[in-house]
């Protein structure tokens, strides 16, 4: 029988902006990795944003197995634009070699999401400029 937990991390503050933080990466990829070491392997995640996005979640589940991986969380801001762009077939090519650049190292990709909330900013702009969120495992 498979054990699962579920937590609720939250993010930095964001008043101008719905984007993750540098900080948000460290603490995920470090709070992710501290399961691992207490048996726990990261499943899945995904953002829980609050009204006005000012102090939102990351909502990530966890299953009970082996602590032999390391984890790693990444901003994915290179050449991909799903978002914001109208090619979505160059877009999903552009994802796929950003992954596959993980791939060489050995990193497999474990889930994403992308960080998106009602902000300041957005209603200002009237739009959102959110993150997508990667977060990748290998054997230690």
């Amino acid at each position: 029988m498979l054990k699962y937990k579920t937590e609720a991390m939250t993010t930095g503050f964001k008043l101008l902006s719905d984007k993750a933080s540098v900080k948000d990466v460290a603490q995920f990829t470090e709070h992710f990795n501290k399961m691992c070491a207490e048996g726990w392997n990261l499943l899945t995640y995904s953002y829980v944003t609050n009204l006005f996005g000012v102090k939102s979640s990351i909502l990530a589940t966890f299953v009970e197995g082996d602590s032999t991986y390391e984890y790693k969380t990444e901003l994915m801001n290179g050449k991909t634009k799903f978002f914001a762009s109208t090619n979505k077939k160059s877009d999903a090519d552009n994802f796929n070699d950003e992954l596959n650049e993980f791939s060489v190292d050995g990193w497999e990709l474990v889930t994403y999401c992308f960080m998106s909330g009602l902000t300041v900013a957005s209603l200002i702009t009237f739009m959102s400029k959110g993150t997508l969120l990667a977060t990748f495992r290998r054997k230690k």
